[in-house]
């Protein structure tokens, strides 16, 4: 009988190693994934960061864009209203041109530029006159 009582205590003693051995897995488990949890939380908080950011960045350049088509457009407009007026003023003068060919290719840099300057200032001049 005192075998049998010792053997008993021996289990329970063995019983209770055991379970102490469970229950320190089972806390390094847990604050193994508790530990991983907060990485993943300071993640997505980081990643909820960064999207503002590139959001805000975003519609900084989303603005200037914006900004940059506009006077795009207005400058298109002004070229072709331009256009119109300098149209207008060549057929109330009757002015005729000729339909010589007199590539500006052919002439040399300095001469073009210089061809291309006095075209413009006088055709400018004539819309300023009507």
């Amino acid at each position: 009988m005192l075998q049998k009582l010792q053997k008993s205590e021996k289990e329970k003693e063995l019983y209770r190693e055991q379970k102490v051995l469970q229950e320190k897995n089972s806390k390094i488990i847990i604050n193994q994934l508790k530990n991983q949890l907060y990485s993943g939380l300071r993640r997505i908080n980081f990643l909820i960061e960064e999207k503002k950011k590139l959001e805000a960045d975003n519609e900084k350049r989303y603005k200037y864009t914006s900004k940059l088509e506009y006077q795009i457009m207005q400058e298109s407009q002004a070229v072709k209203d331009m256009r119109k007026k300098l149209r207008d003023v060549v057929l109330m003068k009757n002015i005729q041109f000729d339909n010589t060919d007199t590539s500006i290719e052919k002439l040399p840099l300095s001469s073009r530029e210089n061809t291309y300057t006095k075209n413009y200032q006088s055709l400018y001049l004539l819309i300023l006159q009507s």
